[in-house]
């Protein structure tokens, strides 16, 4: 294996030289080493020979504008950009929208309605098909396999065009959704070939174009995933794919745009094909490793260190008609040990209604009040807010701790007030809709900050 990567590298570009090296340091010593490190050895090795098969994402490319697709007419670009494409790697990801089974034959007398079917068959019929005036003509061509007979109705279409291809007599195939009017059954607009030999596959339908026959835009899809998928790097790691059976996220892309035959027609339609299985799974491990980055970094800017006093939570827990459940009692000590950090909470409470959100959320709010700091709880709606404000009255009721609640709905004189008393420090806890955030309000000391169905506010 040596000698071989040594051989390769001067024939190599500079790139494909730097990875060769690495592979030729990562395989020494492989025969002497000890069963683990063989294991890692031959699993980093497996890594960067994939990575020679298939290299990184050259974002240079991937983030290129239509304009430099050379695939793409003037006319192609404008669709695109109407549909938010605005970058080669957002046409890559232009997937279709549902799949059809082309793999077998169906003869005519089998077909059920709404099937989509391909039939071979004779021309019996061809020609202007009369309809009202006014309107315009269609053209119809009807086949026949020897069990039945099925038409071909075009709404757009050339008529020389027509005529010379659709001669009675010739033999041609076609595919498509079949529709039955009465007796009658018509595919509008089929697919057409003349060749004997027709490809039986599964044929991916993208999203209805005006003006762009289906079979125009799979062929530009098909032409451009092939030149270009290969730029689409993975971020798994080989042993995660491995793990989870995971497609590179090229191959699952390629798939998607280009099934293969061995694929189920059914879990493509459902989007649990693997290749779309992949694109899910990648999607979440990009989501999760973005927001594991944000938490770190977020983890490491200085903060409060809120410790509690219980000069009010003892009497609060004492007022209270129940006991915290032992579910409670470990959340409580959860927060306890985050406010206490000298590094900023960012904690999620999730539970039912009635499970004690409330209680946790002022056992909270207790704990920065009793370190000298000042609470806002924000609420989506104003009715929310309001509830809040009438629940923390009716809890807090016997410490001396002073409540202000701020909406939109307030007089300017009476907003003006309670800014002024938020800034001097005069209420402890404020309760309100998005108005917290508005222009104006400041806080003398805000240590503390509740925010309730946070998803609601977008």
């Amino acid at each position: 294996m040596n000698t071989l990567t040594q051989k390769l590298v001067p024939s190599s570009a500079p790139w494909q030289q730097e990875i060769l090296k690495h592979l030729n340091q990562v395989i020494r010593g492989f025969d002497h080493a000890p069963d683990k490190e063989k294991r890692k050895k031959i699993e980093k090795a497996i890594s960067l020979i994939q990575y020679l098969i298939h290299p990184s994402p050259q974002w240079e490319i991937l983030l290129s504008s239509l304009e430099n697709i050379p695939l793409l007419t003037p006319k192609w670009r404008k669709i695109f950009k109407k549909k938010g494409i605005f970058t080669l790697e957002d046409l890559l990801y232009f997937l279709p929208t549902h799949y059809e089974d082309h793999r077998h034959f169906k003869y005519i007398k089998d077909i059920q309605p709404n099937q989509t079917v391909v039939v071979r068959g004779k021309i019996i019929v061809s020609g202007v098909l009369p309809v009202k005036q006014g309107r315009r003509k269609l053209y119809k061509v009807v086949i026949s396999d020897g069990t039945g007979q099925l038409a071909g109705v075009w709404f757009n279409y050339q008529l020389k065009y027509m005529q010379a291809e659709f001669k009675p007599g010739r033999e041609v195939t076609f595919s498509g959704l079949v529709r039955h009017y009465g007796w009658e059954k018509v595919i509008h607009h089929p697919d057409v070939s003349w060749d004997r030999e027709i490809k039986l596959e599964i044929v991916p339908v993208y999203p209805e174009i005006d003006g762009i026959y289906p079979k125009q835009t799979r062929n530009l899809m098909q032409r451009i995933i092939l030149k270009y998928v290969h730029f689409l790097g993975c971020p798994l790691p080989l042993s995660l794919r491995q793990r989870y059976k995971l497609s590179p996220l090229w191959e699952a892309v390629f798939h998607l745009h280009h099934p293969p035959a061995n694929v189920s027609v059914r879990e493509l339609n459902q989007d649990t094909s693997p290749y779309h299985r992949t694109l899910k799974f990648i999607d979440f491990f990009c989501l999760e490793l973005g927001l594991a980055i944000k938490r770190k970094a977020y983890s490491q800017k200085q903060g409060i260190s809120l410790k509690p006093s219980y000069l009010y939570i003892e009497p609060f827990l004492k007022s209270l008609p129940f006991s915290l459940t032992n579910g409670q009692k470990r959340v409580f000590e959860e927060i306890k040990q985050n406010m206490a950090s000298s590094r900023p909470m960012h904690r999620l409470l999730q539970g039912d209604v009635g499970s004690g959100k409330t209680i946790l959320a002022l056992l909270a709010t207790l704990i920065a009040i009793e370190s000298g700091y000042q609470v806002a709880i924000m609420a989506p709606t104003e009715i929310l807010a309001e509830q809040h404000f009438e629940n923390a009255q009716r809890l807090l009721k016997n410490l001396p701790i002073k409540l202000a609640l701020l909406t939109s709905q307030l007089k300017s004189k009476e907003k003006q007030a309670i800014y002024e008393g938020i800034l001097k420090g005069r209420y402890q806890l404020v309760i309100g809709t998005h108005a917290l955030i508005q222009e104006g309000v400041e806080f003398q000391r805000l240590g503390l900050v509740i925010i309730d169905e946070q998803h609601r506010f977008g």
